[in-house]
């Protein structure tokens, strides 16, 4: 048979009138059945779920086959998400089949359009393409099913595609409140933990709590620890009650650490992330007694007796000190110490002012900044120069900011005098970047007790010759007569001498670097010298790392006064030199390494003649030393230190005496806390100055042995004006068996205000034993006790006053308080010093107090001047506010009431509220915190933020208008309804403003230039 081209066109058409056209094998068009998916029961299918073994009638006849492009697919939220379904006729006839697509609640199909019946024929097949949005709150770290529902009247065929949506954490904690405060109304206080999960995955969140030691939670669970379930996109609040515990050293106590006051609360998750906050609970009082800086009252007298029920002979102390002011620009300080006051066995006052050891006056007097006057025991103040005295001494500043000092000085011990004048000033030249400093001196002594003159010039400069390099140096020559003889002038011999001090500190890049040398051995100024050394060189490695060097020498010998051929007195030096390289290391937060190797050599001399000494010792000691300090938390901490090493005796007068050296061994351990500490150390072998004998046996050099203990323990407790302090000390030293043992205690109390005492104990035991000897042993216990007055008596520049506030509810609105007008509690007071208008600077820390059940506080021995307040409440106080204002200022002149009225002002109240986009694609937006501002016409600005909720209340003091606004922190995706409005307070007090956030639609864009591979591969 001839198949003509019409032929063919014709049997086209009627394939294309069966089967049907788009991207399809076979479908007739039936009509539209809308099909409900929701009424279809379960929307989330579980993933694991095989319809093949659910449904074998249907699945197993293979009547349709149906398949998904994408089988198991991974998809983030935010993105539309796109699939093709394939179904195929696999009969030998026609079906017309209804679709149906089953999805999780709340996903959509955008062209559900494609879901009408069609009539397929045997062998076709089509392709349904499917576009979907997942919503945002869509749950992360879950598979989710769509499910494809192919039917006929008989029968229902059924395929599945799984889409798992990755999981996002995205939690975090703190708390409500930083700082929770108890007062005598309120013992129990809630503590709210705010969790909040922007993620998509449920979280589940660990919480530890740290309690301190005054505290108390009391619907916790055991070990304080509590697992908490967080949804996606939301929030939770728990509230744990925390009561205080009666301990009297709450009250008032801003120091500590968190164990006493404190709660830390860490938050955790199982993938290790991990969050912390904490806690203070303060418990506030209504009256507080400030601590007078007592230098600035006319009179202070201590009075103390030691040795009481010693065995031993009681002594009295007597200090008085304070200072007189003439006017606001001369005052009068005076200090005296009489101490060892014992009248028994034939003491007399004549005996006791003899010696100068047990009594001490000063006198000192000060006139506008400018001079300074100091009569009594008064030293020179000069490094170089080792003289003190009863004497004056009297410094003047000029107004170009030179000083010139005079000073009058005679000894208190022998018969000698002196007299030093000095010139310090500043002068700049060109090239120096500093300019330099100078100071000129010179002086006299007379000491007829050593028989010698002399005149002392003295130059001292400093200066900075180029950035970060500075340089000091001082130079005192001296030049004078000596009396060989000590009487007659005619054996008068002329000598001289120098003294001298330099000094350098600077950096070079990363290198820092001090020395100071100082050096008073040929000075004419006393039998006894010093040659002090000093230096540091310090490198960082590393922002944890560094490495230091340091020396330090101090020898005390014989000056060149000692050369006198006539004194036969013997004398002795004695010197130190410690050298220590560090390597530092701070390994994290809580842990630092300490290392290195050190070398300390001590030596002591003995001399008839200054260049010929009878004997002359040297102890040399090195090795290597390490410590690690562990910071257990903010104030506590333990720190293990070692020691290796190697000492040696050397006999500088005998070489032929060669002692071995013996290795030592040390270890230690210091723990700290803020009210108590611990130190031990173990040392075997020698790292002290010993004698030869020590190293001529074996025993000796290995078997010594010494063990040290000390406890130190401190405690205040400012409710009862209590301070406790003690000590115990061991120590014993092997193979001699000496022992000693001490045990001391202090207790500081006050009796009424200005009156303050203290009691202190000691116990001491000692023992040795040997076997020529036996055991000795010896016992020895005091107690000694005191008391201190301070004269309350006004003086012009300082002054105390007392302040009184009172907190009420101003019904009449007159600021002043009247009868029927009841006064608020609970209303938060902040006091601090305006150290800016003070012209004299006394002592006041910042204190919090809080308003009593009457709405009183009370502030004693308030400093004369300027301070700071703030208020806040407590509570939430409904329409009440601060008409006066919650930052105020006053200035203490004399004793003064502060009333501070809360009345109803004019307020504006409403509440910020989000509209969201279906669509968006930002994640949870909150309406708290936002700033709302109300602007008065002169501009003066009132502001507040908005609470969980989007609520907020601002109060304003008077009439007006004012134009009331939020600011637009939620980005440019959103606008604002009806910000910045205008409202006119005119009559009535109270206005309602709510403020409409909303979110700019978000366009669903199809692409339709995608290309989608529709094979069956």
């Amino acid at each position: 048979m001839k198949i003509s081209p019409y032929n063919i066109v014709l049997l086209l058409l009627l394939f294309i009138y069966n089967v049907g056209l788009s991207g399809v094998t076979g479908y007739t068009y039936k009509e539209f059945k809308n099909y409900n998916y929701l009424d279809s029961g379960e929307y989330y299918i579980d993933s694991n779920f095989n319809f093949e073994s659910l449904f074998p009638e249907d699945s197993i006849a293979k009547d349709v086959e149906i398949k998904f492009i994408k089988n198991k697919i991974i998809h983030s939220v935010g993105d539309s998400y796109f699939n093709v379904c394939k179904i195929k006729n696999k009969t030998n006839k026609i079906l017309d089949l209804g679709f149906k697509l089953n999805m999780p609640a709340g996903w959509e199909l955008l062209n559900s359009s494609v879901l009408f019946s069609r009539s397929l024929i045997p062998g076709g097949e089509i392709n349904l393409p499917l576009r979907l949005t997942i919503p945002q709150n869509a749950v992360g770290g879950t598979a989710y099913v769509i499910n494809m529902v192919a039917s006929t009247k008989e029968k229902e065929f059924y395929r599945a595609s799984y889409i798992k949506i990755p999981g996002i954490s995205d939690w975090d904690m703190r708390t409500t409140k930083n700082l929770i405060y108890f007062n005598e109304r309120y013992n129990t206080e809630d503590l709210e933990v705010y969790l909040s999960n922007k993620g998509n995955s449920q979280e589940i969140i660990k919480l530890n709590f740290k309690i301190g030691k005054n505290l108390k939670m009391l619907d916790s669970t055991a070990n304080y620890i509590t697992f908490v379930s967080v949804p996606p996109y939301t929030d939770t609040l728990i509230s744990f009650q925390v009561q205080k515990l009666n301990r009297p050293e709450l009250v008032g106590n801003y120091s500590g650490g968190w164990r006493e006051n404190e709660i830390l609360v860490a938050a955790s998750s199982q993938n290790g992330k991990r969050k912390t906050r904490s806690v203070k609970f303060l418990d506030l009082d209504s009256e507080y007694y400030n601590l007078r800086d007592e230098m600035y009252s006319p009179l202070n007298i201590t009075f103390s007796m030691f040795n009481l029920v010693s065995g031993q002979n009681t002594f009295t102390n007597i200090t008085a000190f304070g200072q007189i002011q003439l006017n606001k620009e001369h005052d009068f300080n005076y200090h005296s110490v009489f101490s060892g006051l014992n009248f028994q066995n034939g003491a007399t006052i004549t005996s006791y002012l003899n010696n100068p050891n047990l009594y001490n006056l000063n006198f000192n007097y000060r006139w506008n900044e400018k001079l300074f006057a100091t009569l009594g025991n008064v030293g020179l103040g000069n490094p170089l120069i080792n003289f003190r005295g009863t004497g004056i001494s009297s410094s003047y500043r000029l107004e170009n900011g030179s000083n010139l000092k005079l000073s009058l000085l005679n000894s208190r011990f022998f018969p000698a005098w002196m007299v030093s004048s000095s010139y310090k000033s500043t002068i700049s030249i060109p090239g120096v970047t500093k300019g330099i400093s100078y100071e000129l001196s010179l002086a006299y002594q007379d000491n007829r007790y050593s028989s010698f003159r002399a005149i002392y010039p003295q130059l001292s400069f400093g200066f900075s010759p180029i950035k970060n390099q500075n340089i000091r140096l001082n130079i005192m020559p001296s030049f004078g007569t000596y009396n060989f003889s000590g009487n007659l002038p005619g054996n008068d011999s002329s000598m001289s001498g120098i003294a001298y001090s330099v000094g350098y500190n600077g950096k070079l890049k990363k290198l820092s670097l001090s020395w100071l040398n100082r050096n008073t051995i040929n000075s004419l100024d006393a039998f006894q010298a010093v040659i002090m050394n000093t230096g540091e060189v310090k490198y960082p490695i590393s922002n944890k790392n560094n490495l230091l060097f340091t020396h330090n020498s101090y020898t005390v010998l014989p000056a060149k006064l000692y050369n006198n051929p006539n004194f036969l007195t013997e004398a002795q030096s004695l010197g130190q030199s410690i050298n220590r390289l560090t390597f530092r290391s701070k390994y994290n937060k809580k842990i630092t390494l300490i290392a290195g190797p050190s070398l300390q050599t001590t030596n002591r001399q003995s001399f008839v003649q200054r260049n010929n000494p009878t004997s002359s010792f040297t102890n040399l000691t090195y090795g290597l030393f390490g410590s690690i300090r562990l910071k257990l938390n903010r104030k506590e901490y333990i720190s293990p230190s070692l020691f290796f090493g190697n000492t040696s005796f050397i006999n500088s007068l005998i070489d032929s005496l060669d002692y071995i050296s013996t290795r030592n061994i040390s270890f230690g351990i210091n723990y700290y806390k803020p009210k108590w500490n611990l130190n031990f150390r173990y040392v075997k072998g020698v790292t002290f100055f010993i004698d030869q004998n020590v190293f001529v046996f074996e025993d000796t050099r290995i078997l010594n042995e010494t063990v040290f203990l000390r406890a130190n323990f401190n405690k205040e407790i400012p409710s009862r004006n209590l301070s406790l302090q003690g000590s115990c000390n061991w120590f014993l030293r092997m193979p001699q068996n000496i022992q000693n043992f001490g045990l001391s205690g202090r207790m500081d109390y006050q009796i009424i205000r200005r009156l303050n005492g203290f009691v202190n104990t000691n116990f001491i035991t000692n023992s040795l034993s040997n076997q020529e000897d036996g055991t000795s042993s010896s016992r020895f216990f005091n107690i000694n006790l005191g008391l201190t007055y301070n004269v309350d008596i006004p003086q012009p520049k300082i002054k105390y006053y007392d302040l009184k506030i009172v907190c009420f509810n101003d019904l009449n609105g007159d600021k002043i308080k009247s009868d029927d007008e009841v006064g608020i509690p609970n209303i938060i007071l902040n006091v601090k010093r305006d150290l800016e208008t003070s012209f004299l600077k006394t002592t006041f820390y910042e204190r919090e107090l809080i308003s009593d059940i009457e709405g009183n506080i009370v502030l004693m021995d308030l400093p004369e001047g300027d301070f700071l307040l703030s208020f806040r409440p407590l509570e939430n106080l409904g329409v009440l506010y601060n008409t006066k204002g919650s930052e105020q200022e006053i200035s203490m002149q004399e004793d003064y009431t502060l009333f501070v009225p809360y009345g109803e002002g004019y307020k504006v109240t409403g509440q910020v509220k989000i509209s969201r986009d279906v669509n968006s694609s930002l994640g949870t937006v909150k309406p708290s915190g936002v700033r709302v501002e109300a602007v008065s016409t002169s501009g003066e600005i009132f502001s507040t933020l908005t609470g969980v909720n989007g609520s907020f209340s601002i109060s304003v003091p008077s009439a007006g208008y004012y134009k009331v606004s939020i600011n637009n922190i939620f980005g440019d995706n959103f606008f604002i309804k009806n910000n910045k409005t205008l409202i006119q307070f005119d009559g009535f007090k109270l206005f309602r403003l709510d403020f409409d956030v909303v979110e700019k639609n978000r366009e669903v864009i199809i692409k339709g230039n995608s290309k989608f591979n529709f094979g069956d591969n």
